[in-house]
């Protein structure tokens, strides 16, 4: 920027000194003709030109200013980059964080503002239905279509919901549970099976149990805030940034499926010692963090004293802590473009046997394009990797991706399922809608195929995802298919809910405690289980008669 405004500055010069190499009797002589002949006092001509002199400077300023604006990411970085390797790694990864950070937060604030935890009725289905091709195969015992159905409700920290099972669209089953969070109690009732209850309360723990609901309950009357979650993600990460030192700094081009960029390379180092000063001060800072504390307290205003507690005995342990006696060695490296916007980022961990894990992950782009590579490796070795490319547009991604792992991987894998390691499934993702992940909300399409030739077993079958939903409600179509013709199909929903009006037993209810197993033998004995085949049968078309009588033989 300083270059710019240097060639600004010498061309303002210029141009007053081609206004003042007029001698003196030359103005004169001008203004005694301009006032001789117009019978005015002034320079008019003189004038005229300032006039077209200082339009001109102007103009040259707004295009130094516009093209200054248009490229302040690309100067603005170039500035940083001329800094120590360690702020330009702190200033890269900062920002980086901070846009991570903004879209997270938008999204959480999106979801859990729209949502009542402790005052909301929610329905859920999940429907399997068989395709085509399995309907023969299930014939036999009348089945083509079973279905969940789920209203809940929450309110003055009692849950309650009643499920119906369908079969073939027909109701099958119902099942009412009632949970209190303010005393722990959970009752179960199968209506079609018994007027009983069974009673869930002492399962394990009975004062654990009562403790987790109780906690639950408190959870659910509110969770963290945006701000909140946005303070201590920023927060902690800094503590990392801040204290990153020995930063090398380096130029590499990446390229990725034919997309390549020209990158700086900083890398940080952390050994034993340093990974160890980083937790103390992250530890330090817990046991004074008021956002922490808020977040616990909500859930269990007795387990911050337990955490507190738990963060001091590691700090006492890193104290007695001998560094120098262990062998940590790690590195994080970003790969920055001359924008300053992050393509990759590395990182790795030597072993104690001597081995180097990495995990590396690149996404660089040109114009819509972009070209993705995440990879595990070791000791250089790509073991799994996950590559492709797509475009980016309306804030729509469609990409073509494919998953390989190396061939030693391979070795006691049998030629029928895969063949070869490269490449050997595609994924596919149609139209993702990633802005709108920041309203709370989602929607695409994502189909994954094995490759005929490496994977020949599953060479005719194939998986279609589709996906759509925002605060309110939501649902998902899963499909398992043979070529064209889907052989399952999974349909999950989910929306604002209907009572399920269930109650608490009654004070003369027959209730058994799940836990005795007597208990749940006299259950199981007063179950009349032939008029519930016989009812299935009827209503619904399932015989499953034969089946669960002669299993019970």
């Amino acid at each position: 920027m300083s270059m710019e405004k240097e060639t600004v500055n010498d061309g303002l010069e210029q141009k007053t000194d081609d206004v003042t190499v007029e001698t003196a009797t030359e103005q004169k002589d001008a203004a005694a003709a301009a006032s001789a002949e117009q019978g005015t006092v002034g320079t008019p001509a003189k004038k005229s030109k300032k006039k077209y002199i200082i339009a001109a400077v102007i103009a040259v300023l707004l295009v130094a200013v516009g093209a200054a604006a248009a490229n302040y990411d690309t100067l603005s970085n170039f500035i940083r980059s001329k800094g120590s390797p360690e702020s330009y790694y702190r200033y890269i990864a900062k920002k980086d964080r901070d846009k991570a950070v903004d879209k997270v937060v938008k999204s959480y604030n999106a979801m859990t503002k729209s949502i009542k935890l402790n005052d909301q009725q929610k329905k859920s289905t999940i429907k399997v239905e068989a395709g085509d091709a399995l309907k023969p195969m299930l014939s036999s015992v009348g089945l083509e279509s079973m279905e969940i159905e789920t209203n809940a409700k929450v309110k003055d920290k009692v849950a309650t919901s009643k499920s119906v099972l369908k079969v073939n669209g027909k109701d099958a089953m119902s099942y009412n549970l009632y949970a209190d969070y303010k005393d722990g109690k959970v009752y179960m009732q199968i209506p079609e099976l018994s007027d009983a209850y069974l009673d869930y309360s002492n399962l394990g723990d009975v004062d654990g149990q009562v403790n987790y609901v109780k906690a639950a309950g408190a959870v659910m009357d509110k969770v963290p805030d945006g701000d909140t979650l946005e303070n201590v993600l920023t927060t902690y990460s800094d503590i990392v940034y801040d204290n990153l030192t020995g930063v090398t700094k380096k130029n590499q081009t990446v390229k990725v499926e034919g997309i390549s960029k020209e990158c700086t390379v900083l890398t940080a180092k952390a050994d034993s010692k340093k990974v160890c000063d980083i937790a103390a001060k992250m530890a330090k800072q817990l046991k004074k963090d008021k956002d922490i504390k808020a977040i616990i307290d909500k859930a269990d205003k007795s387990a911050y004293t337990q955490f507190k507690d738990g963060v001091s005995e590691f700090e006492k342990e890193l104290a007695a802590e001998d560094a120098s006696k262990e062998n940590i060695n790690l590195e994080a490296a970003l790969y920055v473009d001359k924008s300053g916007e992050v393509v990759g980022r590395t990182y790795s961990a030597k072993t104690e046997d001597g081995n180097t894990i990495e995990i590396r992950s690149f996404l660089p782009k040109k114009g819509n394009k972009f070209g993705y590579e995440l990879s595990f490796v070791v000791d250089k070795t790509k073991y799994a990797k996950l590559s492709g490319k797509g475009e980016m547009k309306s804030g729509k991604v469609n990409a073509k991706l494919y998953a390989s792992v190396d061939a030693s991987l391979l070795e006691d894998v049998s030629k029928e399922y895969i063949t070869d390691g490269e490449k050997f499934l595609s994924i596919e993702v149609k139209n993702m809608d990633v802005q709108a992940l920041e309203k709370g909300s989602c929607k695409g399409e994502i189909i994954i195929k094995a490759d005929e030739n490496k994977m020949p077993a599953f060479a005719l079958y194939s998986l279609d995802w589709t996906f759509e939903g925002d605060t309110k409600k939501a649902r998902s179509e899963i499909k398992v298919l043979s070529g064209s013709s889907a052989m399952v199909t999974l349909n999950i929903a989910s929306e604002d809910g209907e009572d399920p009006k269930v109650s608490a037993p009654a004070a003369d209810a027959k209730i058994y405690d799940f836990a005795d197993e007597n208990a749940i033998n006299e259950y199981a004995e007063n179950i009349d289980l032939i008029t519930f085949l016989t009812t299935l049968k009827q209503n619904c078309g399932l015989d499953l008669t034969s089946l669960l009588l002669g299993t019970m033989q």
